[in-house]
């Protein structure tokens, strides 16, 4: 008669392969949003110029020098991306919050299950915003 010994890790290795394939891939797929955002802020910034070459002009002209004329795009930029990430947290957080008892409501709307237990380790979606310490 033999004895086998495993412990959690090798009875649940599927699911360590599972989370360690969902973390190489988060990776990535945040660089790519980061990316088309970044790319979109500076698509709009060169549209900002474009469409602003006669103001630049007057600028310049009035004796406005290109370093003081480059502010102004700054500031446009990080006021464009402060208002982009403090709405994505003001929807975002209210969001989150309310995965705990939206999820059931949307699933109970159009009878289905959207975590179903036997491919998911999960019979709810966990949903807990940390604070900042």
């Amino acid at each position: 008669m033999h004895a086998y010994v495993r412990d959690w890790t090798q009875q649940n290795k599927t699911w360590f392969v599972a989370e360690q394939l969902q973390k190489r891939m988060l990776f990535p797929i945040l660089m790519l949003i980061v990316s088309v955002t970044a790319f979109n802020l500076v698509s709009s910034l060169v549209m900002s110029v474009t469409h602003k070459q006669a103001d630049i002009a007057i600028l310049r002209t009035l004796g406005a020098q290109p370093g003081s004329i480059m502010k102004i795009f700054v500031v446009q930029g990080t006021t464009i991306g402060f208002v982009g990430t403090m709405t994505g947290v003001f929807v975002g957080c209210p969001i989150a919050w309310s995965i705990p008892w939206f999820l059931p409501a949307v699933e109970h709307i159009l009878s289905i299950q959207l975590l179903t237990p036997s491919v998911y380790f999960l019979s709810e979606l966990p949903s807990k915003l940390a604070r900042p310490t």
